[in-house]
């Protein structure tokens, strides 16, 4: 089932992209795992394993599924040049890639990622 996405004129894309991460982590019982941090026009999001710690291993199958539906976000941009379609494509995106990340929580994330993790970029060795 594909939602419908409508937002009011002159809205503040990073307030609803807040919001629309919050409910569709919620439709998917990720509230825990997948949430959003800082004001809505710097927005990060934050991606927790199964034990609820931070996990590089659930922002790569994130990413990973974000492309797999057509919307490349590594991190979160929001930018006054995005259009309400964009964002409506972006949530469309989550709430698409959302249900492999509540069934990776569950098998495990390793089974479900096409390549390997994302390292931290600032390491003293690689």
């Amino acid at each position: 089932m594909r939602l419908v996405w409508e937002f009011p004129a002159r809205s503040s894309h990073g307030r609803w992209l807040r919001d629309g991460i919050a409910a569709a982590a919620s439709r998917h019982g990720l509230e825990s795992h997948f949430f959003t941090e800082g004001p809505p026009i710097s927005l990060n999001y934050i991606t927790r394993d199964a034990d609820g710690n931070p996990s590089l291993a659930f922002r790569t199958l994130f990413a990973q599924e974000m492309l797999r539906h057509g919307v490349m976000m590594p991190w979160i941009a929001v930018s006054a040049a995005h259009s309400d379609d964009e964002l409506a494509a972006t949530l469309d995106a989550l709430d698409r890639a959302l249900p492999l990340y509540r069934k990776a929580l569950d098998e495990g994330v390793e089974l479900h990622l096409v390549g390997p993790a994302i390292r931290p970029v600032f390491r003293s060795r690689n």
